[in-house]
């Protein structure tokens, strides 16, 4: 093999220039060793990966926050429903059935409230946004009651109807609580998990009603 140029004795080995972004040292003294370093240079180049993760956690937690108000407005429009739905429903019935209506229509009002100040509070507004899982709720209700000719039917239909309603909220404000917690908005978990709180004993004295006679009655055609 021939022998590559001779060095003079004494000097110093050629030095190669590394881009400075890649590279600590600004000398290497081989081009293969330039070369080297430069790939490990732009493998490690500081930033890039913590800069595109520190990116994405910012847009998971605006998707999340977005999420949160989004559900504030559904259950904002689900609980006006409920109000004029539990109005129109105390018309007929037992006195108790009546009163816990009654009750249960004032209670969706006070929640609609607090519903929108924890909107506002989130930077949220108070819109008429569509609820579809309400929509379907109360679609649902209206063909079961329909479907009921005897009075009695009729009213254990009701009764079966504001109870999958009352599910339905227990499981969105247990959601919406969970969420408004992971978020650091502690204030605003305390306030619906109260109407998470006033959701359960409804849907327990509902169980209580319908158990204790209105299912019985229903059943004897009394």
């Amino acid at each position: 093999m021939p022998a590559g140029p001779k060095r003079r004795r004494g000097a110093a080995p050629r030095a190669y220039l590394c881009p400075a972004s890649l590279c600590p040292a600004s000398r290497c003294s081989s081009p293969a060793a330039a070369r080297r370093i430069g790939r490990v240079g732009a493998l490690r180049r500081p930033g890039t990966t913590r800069g595109r993760a520190s990116g994405t956690h910012a847009m998971a937690k605006r998707d999340y926050e977005q999420f949160y108000v989004e559900g504030l407005q559904a259950l904002k429009t689900a609980a006006d429903t409920a109000r004029d739905a539990s109005a129109n429903a105390g018309r007929d019935g037992t006195p108790e059935i009546r009163s816990m209506m009654e009750a249960g229509a004032k209670s969706f009002a006070e929640q609609a409230d607090t519903l929108t100040a924890l909107l506002e509070a989130a930077g949220g507004t108070a819109s008429d946004r569509p609820n579809a899982f309400m929509d379907g709720i109360q679609n649902g209700s209206r063909q079961m009651i329909a479907a009921a000719k005897d009075p009695e039917v009729r009213l254990a239909s009701v009764l079966g109807a504001a109870q999958i309603a009352t599910h339905y909220f227990i499981a969105a404000y247990g959601t919406l609580a969970s969420t408004a917690k992971h978020l650091g908005r502690e204030e605003d978990a305390r306030a619906i998990t109260r109407m998470l709180d006033e959701m359960k004993a409804g849907d327990e004295r509902f169980s209580q009603i319908a158990e204790g006679d209105a299912n019985a009655r229903a059943a004897s055609g009394a």
